[in-house]
């Protein structure tokens, strides 16, 4: 007896399944880049993003919270965000100033010889782009990541009369893929 075959348009809707409404998970063809900043006409760049089901930030009634992570090329300085209630994210840009669906948590980087971190007296601005994100950020084939954001930032800088902070905005802009770690 010879074996069946399914068509594949047949079995196409199984493949799908997984992610709903059409979508497709995970990063297509985005590779792992660097996402580009320019703070006090100096670049910085960060990579090795991450995501995980930290549950570290208020959920407000969610079953569970992300925290993404990257780090400062060339250094361990994180920059790390935190979504609330990633089953809200879809694939349209989500301003960054929206704390119910992203908390940014920390900035920091080595800038010409001063520490950047994040300063939480001003407000952020500019939009964050989720695509391929299923399952609430835990699909094993992860998504892709589009910074066009702001963020306010004080340079910590020691020089001979002691230290000095000088008051700036890190602009993050780029597209990169995100691992989405298993737990």
């Amino acid at each position: 007896m010879t074996p069946r075959l399914t068509p594949l348009w047949a079995a196409l809707p199984i493949a799908l399944a997984g992610c709903g409404d059409d979508t497709v998970c995970g990063p297509g063809d985005q590779p792992t880049e660097a996402i580009t900043g320019e703070v006090a006409s100096m670049q910085i760049s960060y990579d090795s993003f991450l995501s995980s089901p930290n549950n570290d930030c208020p959920t407000d009634g969610s079953p569970t919270s992300i925290t993404i992570e990257a780090r400062q090329q060339g250094t361990n300085r994180p920059l790390v965000f935190c979504l609330p209630r990633p089953e809200s994210i879809d694939n349209t840009p989500i301003a960054v100033d929206d704390d119910t669906l992203i908390q940014v948590i920390d900035s920091f980087a080595d800038v010409g010889g001063c520490l950047m971190s994040v300063d939480r007296s001003r407000p952020v601005s500019g939009t964050l782009t989720f695509e391929g994100f299923c399952d609430d950020g835990q699909n094993a084939d992860g998504y892709a990541l589009t910074f066009d954001a702001t963020f306010p930032v004080t340079l910590s800088c020691t020089n001979d009369g002691g230290m000095s902070e000088t008051a700036e905005t890190l602009t993050l802009s780029g597209r990169t893929a995100v691992a989405a770690a298993q737990l």
